[in-house]
């Protein structure tokens, strides 16, 4: 299940990175820094560092959690779908969690 949620997430951050024009100033950044940043929008917000970093594609001191923030701004749809995504995660490892307790305790 969270491998579909990755590949979807994934397809859908492919295609709004294709809606940006590599080659004007501005969006040519937010490409490079979404294809080079992509997974720190596939992590728990609160996993993420927040100590800050210099990072040349965003010519100032960052930190992962910033970047994260930053990336789900570029597009209203992968601010949404990264949130949504998270949900889902956990709502899954908590349920398979939950079955797993009452597989062992039908053990008992």
């Amino acid at each position: 299940m969270v491998q579909h949620l990755t590949n979807a997430f994934k397809m859908i951050r492919i295609q709004e990175m294709n809606k940006l024009n590599r080659h004007s100033g501005e969006e040519a950044k937010k490409y490079r820094r979404l294809k080079r940043f992509w997974r720190l929008s596939q992590k728990d917000y609160s996993c993420l560092s927040s100590e800050s970093k210099y990072y040349p594609l965003f010519d100032r001191y960052i930190s992962a959690q910033d970047i994260a923030l930053e990336l789900a701004n570029y597009s209203p749809v992968l601010g949404s779908l990264s949130s949504c995504v998270e949900s889902l995660k956990t709502d899954s490892f908590r349920l398979l969690l939950f079955s797993f307790l009452i597989r062992v305790l039908r053990w008992f």
